[in-house]
């Protein structure tokens, strides 16, 4: 998506640009909150790392909400939104309790095991999804579930 510079007066940050090169950072801000995606982070598997993580998720959500605030529009801002909602929650819920600090950390070297076969299966998810939107309606969901 490029778009012009929003004219607005609650602007956030006016450095950021809403450009090709500003959207990748972006959209390589918002691969890295995620754990699944060719470009996700491992899971914390200590402390030290976990509080590594949470520093970085809290740079990584300012660097999505920079860019979302001063050029997202419609549908693609509302949905940027969401996902950033549901990222601060459960960032809020790991990094600020104990209990769930040490349950995250408990399955990380699990997780982070199996992390090639779930970032295949997330980057086929995906592309189904893309060769969705081209698809004629009543065929959208069985393209992207293909």
């Amino acid at each position: 998506m490029v778009c012009g510079i929003v004219k607005n007066k609650n602007k956030k940050n006016p450095k950021i640009k809403c450009d090709d090169q500003s959207q990748a950072n972006a959209d390589n801000c918002a691969d890295k909150l995620w754990f699944v995606g060719k470009n996700s982070r491992k899971y914390p598997e200590s402390e030290p790392q976990m509080l590594k993580h949470c520093k970085q998720t809290l740079n990584l959500i300012k660097c999505v909400k920079d860019f979302t605030d001063q050029c997202g529009q419609g549908v693609q801002k509302q949905l940027a939104n969401v996902m950033l909602y549901t990222v601060k929650m459960n960032q809020k819920s790991y990094c600020t309790k104990s209990s769930k600090r040490e349950e995250v950390i408990s399955f990380s070297s699990c997780g982070n095991s199996i992390r090639e076969a779930t970032n295949k299966c997330m980057e086929s998810f995906l592309n189904g999804l893309g060769k969705a939107n081209s698809a004629e309606s009543k065929y959208k969901v069985p393209q992207a579930c293909w």
